[in-house]
């Protein structure tokens, strides 16, 4: 997962940048401790892929186009499978999930994006 600058520090100065830093580690530690991100039996996966539309239902057959559609939608629980592709976009997760049921953004091939701004807890980004 790559941050530039402006994403870390979010203009609140080096406090932020420390607690941003520190959150970013736990959820790489709890990532790595639960291995690959399995959504709870019956939790809702979504689907974005470039060549979707944010009108459609966020399926396997009928992705989203935005990951930020995804994080407006989702809720504790559940995740999104984000395929292979190139969006122009910096993702602002503001849902939280809970400790039992994370939010979950999943990348599926190599994904570019202008990054994520997690304000929510409980939230993990993997394979980005």
């Amino acid at each position: 997962m790559r941050f530039n600058r402006s994403a870390v520090v979010g203009g609140r100065g080096l406090r932020a940048a420390v607690g941003f830093v520190a959150g970013l580690a736990m959820l790489v530690s709890i990532s790595a401790a639960w291995g690959a991100v399995v959504p709870a039996p019956g939790a809702t996966t979504f689907f974005v892929s470039t060549s979707g539309s944010d009108s459609n239902s966020g399926s396997s057959l009928s992705p989203w186009t935005t990951i930020q559609h995804a994080a407006s939608v989702m809720v504790a629980g559940q995740s999104v499978t984000v395929n292979a592709g190139t969006y122009s976009e910096r993702v602002t997760a503001s849902h939280s999930g809970t400790s039992s049921s994370p939010i979950a953004f999943v990348a599926s091939g190599t994904v570019i994006t202008k990054g994520f701004e997690i304000t929510g807890s409980f939230v993990i980004v993997t394979g980005f």
